[in-house]
């Protein structure tokens, strides 16, 4: 089981019991996801000194250093809660999808491990992205997805 703990650090614990185990010393600002070879685990984080968002990639089967990605577009701010937004591996682990803001709407945007250059999957003209994920065969894509509604209302004591 993959979690981020009190400091927001990413943890494994064997289902089995025992000790958790530290990943790697970074703060998680998404979910962690796990490719599908189960050998990475990749998450949004912020390095010391630098203001952009990086997509952290952790070798989980060896002491190897995390590799770090910039993310091609920046990600949908309005998504959830802090650290609740999605960062998904595609079906062959070769690339990562995340929300991000393209003009009044929110979009998936997949990017390649490898580098090359990434592209939107999706089209949407309106709405935020709540949450999405691929199906058990990768074939299909499900997104939730809506809109924030807020009033502003002034309220003021009034004295005799």
């Amino acid at each position: 089981m993959f979690y981020v703990d009190a400091d927001g650090r990413p943890e494994k614990l064997p289902l089995e019991g025992g000790a958790p185990q530290r990943i790697a010393d970074l703060a998680v600002f998404s979910r962690i996801a796990i490719s599908p070879d189960e050998k990475l685990a990749a998450f949004v984080t912020f390095r010391m000194g630098d203001p952009k968002e990086k997509v952290a990639l952790v070798p989980l089967d060896s002491s190897q250093p995390p590799r770090f990605l910039e993310l091609e577009r920046p990600r949908e701010s309005g998504i959830g809660f802090f650290g609740d937004a999605p960062i998904r591996f595609t079906g062959d682990g070769k690339a990562v999808t995340y929300a991000m803001r393209d003009g009044d709407a929110a979009n998936i945007w997949l990017q390649h491990l490898d580098g090359s250059a990434g592209k939107m999957l999706t089209d949407f003209k309106s709405e935020l992205i709540r949450d999405f994920d691929y199906s058990f065969d990768g074939k299909q894509l499900a997104v939730i997805r809506g809109h924030r509604e807020s009033d502003v209302v002034l309220l003021q004591e009034s004295r005799p």
